[in-house]
């Protein structure tokens, strides 16, 4: 057995970096379990409350000022093309953010901790706190640095090395007070930022320098600022409730409270450490992340379990060495918290899913939801003391872990709805102004779409409005230009159908099936090669996906392997440009190609929709040959007015068509082309429809 898991350990990077992680916040967890257990007993209750308070307050001025670049840099580091400078810059930003919100947290004090005023009153200490701030965020985010690399291990050495180091320093402070422990603390992250600063260097060849980019901050901000939110929400509930056990209770009790909740973090190390290196292995191999997922789940139920029986045990026992105050008051608190170890866990394995998939407004869903109801049945159960703190823990917890189950059953997709709510409201704003403005300049005429209308998102919504031309679906009714829409991959015969190409034009008319296989077989058929391969026989990574038109549900798989019903293999094309994969949307128009995109998406998200484009010159990207040939596909597939997905490889230098489309959509402004280039789209798109369908 323990040969297997030594085997494991070397080849399983997820096991390995799990493993890490885990010794290393099980070091942080074991030492400073020393570090208050010296504290206990060389400070008095009072004193030792009044510093965790302080220093709860400070670590989440830590968390909110590191502006979601701690999830960031693991997110996007591995495929950053200039990675020194991005440190860099994160630093930086990092360190001027703690330090305007720590003097922000000094100036409202009177309102948020009238009891921790006395660290306003001394120049030294107001400044020892600021520094402590700083040094506490920055410590915090060159953690992201090595995971993002995979190192895990230097998280472990590094945080061993400034953790021991710390032991001593209550002996160093004894003499004042609270304020003596809280400068242990700030002189130990201070130390272990040095230390994790000068292992980059080593091994990384990181160069610290004053080099900002502002890309950078553009780049991670989209991804980031979500992150952020949900960062300083998740850390809300623990650095609060000191401060409000304080207030409200006593310092001792807020002390009592730290202690049960150091002593519970112990058993969090689990979830904590496996998910975040299950988040790191899944934006390096976004492909092997359900194997991940399942292997991650798997480790923290096979380690919880046990965990919570033990700490259920030995809870009291361990609180003793505190002093037996600790006992007496934490006991109970000990063991909700103990128990509320399955809802962590699932929270946290919910909230690294999330993280991958990039759902950042179901993480914020989950963190407000725990924040909110921890914090808030705190403050309702403050009359029941810990214990009643201790329930509306294990209650909120419960909640937000609830939530990660419901969105993961069924995704709301709350960045994706806002994005197209605002897109929605725009486009119809917009749309309406062209109609208007087109109405002035030429005669009424009235387009027939069958079976279906387009809408606001079709780019055939867009060119209606942008003409001038009234769009109805109703067959009794007159009509100028009849056109096929229908959001299928196969359209069955339609005798209605019949009679409008009886009657005259009848956009796309022919043009009944797109699926994968017919692009295919028409592609190689006009081109003289193509894409698909046999899994069975192929060896290698080839590209799996539906059959099925607009599914995005493409994913590189590992053959020889059996083909699963439904789907298609593809040899993987080499489309890489830099840390990004490029594609080109080849608009159709009649006979005519009046324009195209080049779009690119990160490396890691090679088949998802989300992607930045630019307006590029057709003549410049495909020879008169390929556009000769690209007509001559949608002659034969019976395309008039579509848009083609189209992969240049970089190794043999062939154009391939991978995708056939019939219903594009129309492009963000703002996020898919700038908002010049979307009016010269419009412009272009319509000029094309007008001359091919309109013009006698």
């Amino acid at each position: 057995m323990i040969s297997a898991l030594l085997k494991r350990f070397q080849s399983d990077s997820l096991f390995k970096n799990s493993v890490y992680l885990m010794m290393a916040t099980a070091s942080l967890a074991f030492f400073g379990f020393l570090f208050w257990f010296i504290c206990a007993r060389l400070f008095t209750t009072e004193e030792v409350g009044l510093a965790t308070t302080l220093i709860a307050a400070t670590t989440l001025i830590s968390i909110i000022a590191q502006i979601g670049f701690n999830a960031a840099l693991v997110r996007f580091l591995p495929t950053e093309e200039h990675p020194k400078t991005t440190v860099n810059t994160a630093f930086i930003l990092v360190t001027l953010a703690a330090l305007v919100a720590a003097s922000v947290f000094l100036i409202i004090l009177p309102v948020v901790s009238p009891k921790l005023l006395f660290i306003r009153e001394h120049a030294v200490v107001a400044s020892l706190f600021i520094a402590t701030c700083i040094a506490m965020a920055l410590n915090t985010l060159k953690d992201s640095v090595f995971l993002a690399r995979r190192r895990s291990h230097f998280i472990f050495l590094v945080n061993s090395a400034f953790s021991a180091a710390r032991l001593a320093f209550p002996f160093a402070f004894f003499a004042f007070g609270a304020v003596g422990i809280f400068a242990a603390t700030g002189l130990s992250h201070a130390l272990g930022f040095a230390i994790g600063a000068l292992a980059l260097v080593w091994s990384f060849g990181y160069k610290p320098s004053l080099r900002f980019d502002p890309d950078v901050v553009r780049r991670v901000w989209r991804y980031s600022s979500g992150n952020y939110l949900a960062s300083s929400l998740n850390l809300i509930p623990a650095s609060v409730l000191p401060l409000i056990i304080m207030e409200n209770i006593g310092a001792p009790e807020a002390a009592y409270f730290y202690i049960a909740m150091m002593i519970g973090n112990l058993l969090y190390v689990i979830p904590f450490a496996t998910t975040r290196s299950l988040f790191a292995e899944g934006s390096n191999e976004e492909a092997r992340f359900t194997e991940h997922f399942r292997s991650a789940v798997k480790i923290i139920i096979a380690l919880m379990l046990p965990a919570i029986a033990a700490l259920l045990i030995l809870g009291g026992f361990v609180l003793s060495l505190f002093g037996p105050e600790y006992a007496a008051e934490g006991a109970t608190l000990l063991r909700l918290i103990a128990l509320a170890g399955l809802s962590v866990s699932a929270m946290s394995i919910a909230n690294a899913y999330f993280q991958v998939k990039k759902d950042t407004g179901a993480i914020v869903a989950i963190n407000f939801v725990y924040a909110a109801a921890v914090v808030g049945l705190s403050y309702a159960l403050l009359p029941f003391g810990l214990s009643g703190v201790g329930f509306a823990w294990i209650i909120g917890t419960g909640a937000a872990a609830l939530t990660g189950a419901v969105l993961y059953r069924f995704p709301f997709n709350f960045t994706a709805r806002y994005k197209a709510i605002s897109y929605e409201i725009w486009i119809r704003y917009t749309c309406a102004i062209r109609y208007r403005r087109a109405r002035k300049k030429g005669p009424r005429r009235t387009i027939l779409f069958y079976p279906d209308l387009p809408k606001y998102y079709y780019v055939h919504y867009t060119i209606a409005h942008e003409l001038g031309l009234d769009m109805h679906n109703n067959l009794e009714r007159p009509y100028d230009l009849a056109m096929s829409f229908k959001d299928v991959t196969l359209r069955k015969a339609d005798p209605a159908e019949e009679e409008l190409l009886r009657k005259g034009r009848f956009i796309n008319a022919r043009a009944r099936d797109i699926s994968k296989e017919k692009v295919e077989r028409v592609f190689s058929d006009v081109f003289g090669y193509g894409t698909f391969l046999d899994p069975r026989t192929f060896e290698g990574e080839c590209v799996q996906k539906s059959n099925e038109n607009a599914m995005h549900d493409g994913t590189v798989v590992q053959c020889p392997r059996e083909p699963e019903a439904g789907y298609i293999y593809q040899k993987l094309i080499n489309n890489q440009d830099g840390d990004r994969v490029a594609d080109l949307r080849v608009k159709v128009v009649g006979r005519n190609i009046p324009l195209m995109t080049y779009r690119t998406r990160s490396a890691f998200d090679r088949f998802d929709n989300t992607q930045t484009s630019t307006m590029v010159p057709t003549d410049d990207y495909l020879t008169h040959n390929e556009q000769r040939k690209i007509l001559r596909f949608c002659e034969v597939m019976g395309i008039d007015f579509g848009a083609l997905d189209c992969l240049r490889d970089r190794d043999d230098g062939k154009l391939y068509i991978v995708d056939a489309n019939l219903t594009t959509g129309m492009p963000q402004p703002g996020v898919h082309l700038t908002r010049e280039e979307f009016e010269v789209y419009v412009q272009k798109f319509a000029g094309a429809f007008r001359d091919a369908f309109l013009t006698p």
